[in-house]
């Protein structure tokens, strides 16, 4: 006599050679993985070859090209913004117009420096081989690094973002705010001449989008303002002035730029653009243009 109890489905049974499905899969998988990266490298070298790219200082290597394939991918603007003015310059919150305005004014240097300060905010989810990848980039900024050294760490990264890389990396690659951090740590591992025209890169383009209006005064603190020339006088170079801006530089110490900006007005500075901006909230990172002022980088 029934019951009315339903008997549970029996489990589903694997199909008949499932591990030679499975060997088939990964075999293919491996194949499509292979022709993929070939068609980007022949991709790279024929756009190379028409100068899509513009003048380099090498050829692109493999660990480059998804970043070009990411700027070749995002929409195009939907008109030319107008020139930035003065009044624009403190407000602007789109770190690549700012970029823009000041290409081909602003060193190498501090436009890496811009990277690795961008990088930096995401610095708390960052493992330690992207920390390290920061930290050579500021260091070859400084001449204490190679772009060799600079180089080793982006051919490491560049696997973190296709399905051949290691599990472990495969929530860099997913759409969120790792991917956006993985963009910026990136950007910060660029070659020379991808930094000079880094408002056109494409990590760069897609990380910076995603924190744009933290990047902007990071840009700002770094570049400086390109309407307002500054200068540091002589005498204004105090044993106290040179050692607060020291200590802001290479110990990230910013807490001590009000104290930078009273030594300096103590020695007779009297410009309003280098006191106020000591004086201000910030947000400061190294390569600051008061404190390079001070330095004497460039």
């Amino acid at each position: 006599m029934s019951t009315g109890a339903v008997a549970p489905a029996p489990p589903p049974r694997p199909p008949t050679g499932a591990a030679d499905l499975g060997s088939r899969r990964r075999d293919a998988e491996q194949r499509l993985m292979l022709a993929h990266d070939e068609l980007a490298r022949a991709t790279a070298e024929v756009a190379a070859l028409r100068g899509a790219h513009g003048p380099t200082d090498e050829p692109p290597r493999p660990a480059d090209l998804f970043d070009h394939e990411l700027a070749r991918t995002r929409p195009a603007p939907r008109r030319d913004p107008p020139p930035l003015t003065a009044a624009d310059w403190p407000t602007c919150v789109e770190p690549n117009r700012l970029l823009a305005h000041v290409a081909g004014a602003v060193s190498e240097r501090k436009l890496r420096l811009v990277t690795a300060a961008a990088a930096r905010l995401a610095w708390d989810i960052l493992p330690p081989e992207m920390r390290e990848a920061v930290e050579t980039a500021e260091r070859l900024a400084d001449g204490l690094a190679t772009a060799d050294e600079l180089q080793w760490y982006r051919t490491r990264l560049a696997p973190y973002q296709h399905a051949g890389g290691p599990p472990t990396a495969r929530r860099w690659c997913l759409p969120g705010p790792d991917r956006d951090a993985f963009y910026l740590v990136f950007a910060a591992t660029y070659r020379a001449d991808m930094v000079r025209r880094l408002h056109g890169g494409g990590a760069w383009m897609a990380g910076s989008a995603a924190h744009a209006g933290r990047i902007a005064p990071l840009v700002r603190d770094i570049v400086g303002k390109p309407f307002h020339s500054a200068t540091i006088h002589p005498g204004w170079l105090t044993p106290d002035v040179r050692g607060l801006a020291a200590a802001a530089y290479h110990d990230r110490a910013f807490d001590r730029l009000p104290l930078l900006a009273d030594a300096l007005a103590d020695a007779g500075c009297d410009d309003e653009a280098v006191l106020s901006h000591c004086r201000g909230s910030g947000p400061h990172a190294r390569g600051c243009w008061v404190v390079d002022l001070v330095l004497g980088n460039e």
